[in-house]
């Protein structure tokens, strides 16, 4: 079932006037989850959930829909939206093994600070995976650039939307591996489900 270690999964959405923003993609997500771990989705027991927890306001709010392996329940949890400082700091952390495409907790802790990222890079090969929470674009040479979706990182509900947008405009994209080294080549984009896209800087 959740491999050791894994204490569950979850997907984390922005919740206005009792409406979760990308729902379908958020419970898609969830749903995918469960058959992969072999757990029980109820559909309409988790929009009743939802319908009885989101507020009826303007006031946007953190929604974290999660499943605990232990005791095997399901949670809706809602809190104010971080307050974040833009552009994003970001760290490059050399990793053994990317964190891969489903999203587990506990989550690795890169002990860093609301307005800080860490990029995720390949310690042997330098490829640029993920962030700890981000999806990672780079803009360089007239191309957008971006981790390809092929089981390394998880395929983000914003990082899709994005990639959508930009193939719209016009915009060159380019899903592929490429290494670290290319991110003091261009500008730094990171997609998030709740936070939007922000521009990133690395700094050492």
């Amino acid at each position: 079932m959740f491999p050791e270690g894994v204490q569950g999964f979850f997907s984390t959405g922005i919740s206005v006037g009792r409406r979760l923003v990308w729902r379908e993609e958020h419970l898609a997500r969830l749903a995918a989850h469960a058959v992969h771990f072999g757990v029980s989705f109820d559909y309409e027991s988790l929009e009743t959930e939802l319908r009885a927890r989101l507020r009826n306001d303007d006031i946007p709010l953190r929604c974290r829909i999660a499943y605990y392996a232990d005791p095997g329940r399901w949670e809706v949890t809602l809190k104010p939206m971080p307050k974040m400082k833009k552009p994003v700091k970001c760290r490059i952390m050399r990793v053994k093994q990317p964190l891969g495409r489903w999203k587990t907790f506990p989550r690795p802790d890169f002990g860093l600070a609301i307005d800080e990222e860490a990029l995720l890079v390949d310690a042997g090969s330098g490829r640029v995976y993920e962030g700890s929470y981000t999806n990672i674009f780079l803009v360089s040479a007239g191309t957008v650039f971006t981790p390809p979706a092929d089981g390394t990182i998880l395929e983000g509900i914003c990082r899709n939307k994005f990639l959508t947008m930009l193939r719209y405009s016009g915009y060159a994209v380019c899903e592929t591996p490429f290494d670290a080294a290319l991110l003091r080549q261009g500008k730094i984009l990171l997609t998030n489900a709740v936070r939007g896209v922000m521009e990133g800087f690395l700094v050492p």
